[in-house]
């Protein structure tokens, strides 16, 4: 996995790394799924059922903005995490994904959302990049 947490002043940012948009989308939402609950790699094997979501915007910022605050949502509706996530289709508009779950009864951090500000998907050394802002 490649991304990194890093500190940010009441919040925190989430470095993201791929060699493609499927890597780059996994690579996000296992981000976020580390910061809800550190243990997460535990769980993975766990994870089970399925939850289908397509999500579309007008630029690759904004859909992985789009796409994490939509897992974010079904963790907290659900009380659950998604360790386990099957990109179906995904360009710099559109990702369709499978998310595998298990219930949790705490989550690490109280992630609020995550926010769009400086939201970009950038190309550097033939690698894809965005830096992210989760409100905690």
């Amino acid at each position: 996995m490649r991304y990194k947490i890093l500190s940010h002043t009441a919040d925190l940012r989430l470095k993201v790394f791929g060699g493609d948009y499927e890597e780059l989308f996994v690579n996000a939402a296992l981000g976020l799924v580390n910061i809800l609950f550190e243990d997460y790699k535990k769980l993975i094997k766990r994870a089970r059922g399925h939850k289908k979501i397509t999500i579309e915007s007008e630029s690759a910022g904004t859909l992985v903005v789009d796409f994490l605050n939509k897992i974010l949502s079904e963790s907290n509706i659900e009380k659950k995490i998604f360790p386990r996530i099957k990109i179906l289709r995904v360009s710099p508009k559109i990702v369709e994904a499978q998310l595998f779950g298990v219930s949790v009864d705490h989550f690490d951090k109280d992630v609020k959302a995550i926010s769009y500000h400086n939201a970009e998907v950038k190309e550097k050394e033939g690698e894809l990049e965005t830096t992210l802002v989760l409100d905690i």
